[in-house]
């Protein structure tokens, strides 16, 4: 099976709900392929953004309807006998002006570009069919609604790199934030590596109650490391099984925190060396800097 054709989708449920439900996630190629549109103009009149002297969007809603079905197959009808009568100078002047636009539609990495071509293409044509007399608008509206609306992707998509690492970075901040009291609190002498005392716990009102309640279903330790900030020190078969949960490979997921500067590493080593309360030699953990709940 392969896909054919990029839609661009302004449906109520998104592609990633719909997979959400079935317990799976997205991946960057399959959003590129289906781009999605919110439904929702952010003008409080749903769809629309003017409502071109209407009282109500549901009047004007009612108006398009009704033009559209008395008018309906008027503009493709032209469009195509413009085409046909023509064909390579059509094909010449919307790559000219496919060109003219693409940098209009940037971004850092190849699913981006990608999406943005496919808006390059869309208000080319759009103002191929003003200057054709195809579309009664002013010429450059086309250009500029597909602006806004990629925009709109852009904002909605959360990056403009790469949507796997996003959704890698998400993910871990979601377990954290959701489960912080997985994590059992760690206090060090000054010194890194140096042992765990029980008299520690009373520096900290958390770590106290933790010595009251153990800790269930532990994934790490949680440390302070000053300036108000933590680290999250996942426990490397705890970190697996956390990653491959939605289908993440664990590797993926720590070069997505890499890149972001949220994980500390270890010359060629993501996992990094800590001494543990209940461990005699130190072992390889994941730390992850609370800074990425505030990113």
């Amino acid at each position: 099976m392969k896909w054919s054709l990029t839609y661009i989708s302004t449906g109520e449920i998104g592609l990633a709900d719909i997979v959400a439900e079935m317990d799976k996630r997205v991946h960057g190629g399959q959003m590129v392929r289906l781009i999605e549109q919110s439904s929702d103009a952010g003008q409080g009149q749903g769809l629309f953004e003017n409502l071109h002297g209407m009282e109500s969007a549901s009047d004007f809603a009612d108006h398009l309807k009704q033009m559209s079905r008395t008018y309906y197959g008027t503009p493709i009808r032209e469009f195509l006998r413009i085409i046909t009568g023509d064909r390579e100078r059509v094909e010449r002047r919307l790559c000219q002006l496919r060109g003219q636009y693409v940098s209009m539609f940037g971004g850092d990495v190849g699913e981006v570009v990608r999406v943005g071509r496919v808006f390059a293409l869309e208000a080319a044509v759009g103002e191929f069919c003003i200057q054709a007399g195809v579309l009664p608008w002013r010429e450059g509206s086309a250009l500029s609604a597909l602006q806004v609306c990629f925009e709109r992707w852009l904002d909605q998509r959360g990056t403009t790199g790469s949507l796997d690492d996003e959704l890698a970075v998400r993910h871990i901040r979601g377990f954290i934030e959701a489960h912080p009291d997985r994590f059992q609190w760690h206090q060090n002498e000054s010194k890194e590596g140096a042992s765990f005392k029980p008299s520690d716990i009373k520096r900290n009102s958390d770590i106290e109650r933790q010595a009251r309640v153990p800790v269930r279903d532990r994934v790490g330790f949680r440390r302070h490391i000053g300036n108000g900030e933590h680290e999250f020190w996942f426990l490397p078969e705890s970190f697996k099984s956390i990653c491959s949960s939605r289908g993440f490979s664990p590797d993926a997921v720590a070069q997505a925190l890499k890149s972001r500067g949220f994980l500390t590493t270890e010359r060629d080593h993501n996992a990094v060396k800590r001494a543990l309360p209940d461990h005699s030699k130190p072992i390889r953990v994941y730390v992850v800097n609370s800074r990425i709940l505030g990113d």
